[in-house]
C-alpha cells in the first residue's frame, strides 16, 4: 500500500511539473505527457459507469441487464442521469430502478 502512495504521489508531482512548465501551452508533447498522466490517476465517470453491468428493475422485477452503455441506449436516459439513478436508488419518470449487479 506505501508503495502504492509513493507512485501516486509521484505521479501527481509530474502532473502539477507538467502544468506549470512555460511551454505547456505551446509544446505538444508536454501536453500530451500531461493529458496521460490525468487520464491515468482519475478515470472519468462515464468510463466507469459504461463498464459496470446495471439492471433495470420495475415493479420488483429485472426488465433489461446490461452494460452501463447499453442501458442509457435502452432506456434513453443521459449518463448524468444513469449515474444519479444508480448512487441515489430513485426512480425515473417511467417508476424505473437501477442498480448495479453483483
Amino acid at each position: 500500500m506505501n508503495d502504492d502512495r509513493k507512485k501516486r504521489r509521484e505521479r501527481l508531482l509530474r502532473l502539477v511539473f507538467l502544468a506549470e512548465h512555460p511551454d505547456f501551452d505551446t509544446n505538444p508533447n508536454i501536453r500530451a505527457e500531461w493529458e496521460q498522466l490525468k487520464n491515468e490517476m482519475n478515470p472519468s465517470r462515464d468510463e466507469t459507469i459504461d463498464a459496470q453491468m446495471v439492471e433495470v428493475l420495475q415493479e420488483g422485477e429485472v426488465i433489461f441487464t446490461g452494460s452501463g452503455a447499453e442501458v442509457r441506449a435502452e432506456c434513453r436516459i443521459t449518463k448524468d442521469v444513469l449515474y444519479k439513478k444508480l448512487n441515489y436508488g430513485s426512480p425515473d419518470r417511467k417508476k424505473r430502478y437501477y442498480r448495479v449487479k453483483e
